[in-house]
């Protein structure tokens, strides 16, 4: 929502400020305005779908940990009936202690995860911005904008698939170099 408010007064100071030399629909002379649709660029993103599968491999490692402790716990609870009456008090508590353990390490799996999520996608927004930033530079663009914050973008200011195939042409380089 912020963002938002601070975009339209953006556009308004711009408007506002270069109208008196607008010509024929521009805002301000020089001024070169692009945008890009970020969801689609991380989906595009050769490198996206390595983290997805290296993020998948973790999941998949926490849930073996945790099928493991659960297990366990149903094996204690089977051996109980075994038991005699002091024997099913200790054993119920060993089952106690590893219900709360399994807690524990579904919570911290969860917050693991979230974690890796979180400082992946991260990086790969760095490095998604750092191309952007390049070919506003390199191309003089004054603007360029996320999709996900306009209410209306002009196709033919689009330039996702000029990001997209700039980024996936460094994982084209590497994947040589390898």
């Amino acid at each position: 929502m912020k963002s938002k408010i601070i975009l339209a007064l953006l556009i308004m100071l711009l408007a506002g400020s270069g109208m008196a030399n607008a010509e024929e629909g521009q805002i301000a002379e020089g001024m070169k305005i692009g945008w890009i649709d970020l969801d689609q660029v991380f989906r595009g993103y050769h490198k996206t779908e390595k983290v997805l599968s290296d993020l998948e491999k973790s999941v998949e490692t926490k849930e073996d940990e945790i099928k493991k402790v659960a297990q366990k716990i149903e094996t204690l609870e089977q051996e109980k009936f075994l038991l005699s009456e002091s024997g099913r008090r200790e054993k119920e508590e060993e089952i106690n202690e590893q219900k709360i353990a399994l807690i524990k390490l579904q919570r911290e799996s969860e917050i693991d995860l979230n974690q890796k999520v979180m400082t992946e996608k991260g990086k790969l927004l760095d490095e998604i911005l750092e191309i952007v930033a390049k070919k506003a530079e390199a191309e003089g663009y004054t603007f360029i904008f996320r999709k996900a914050l306009m209410v209306y973008a002009d196709p033919d200011l689009e330039l996702t698939e000029d990001i997209l195939e700039e980024l996936n042409k460094e994982g084209v380089e590497e994947s040589a170099v390898e």
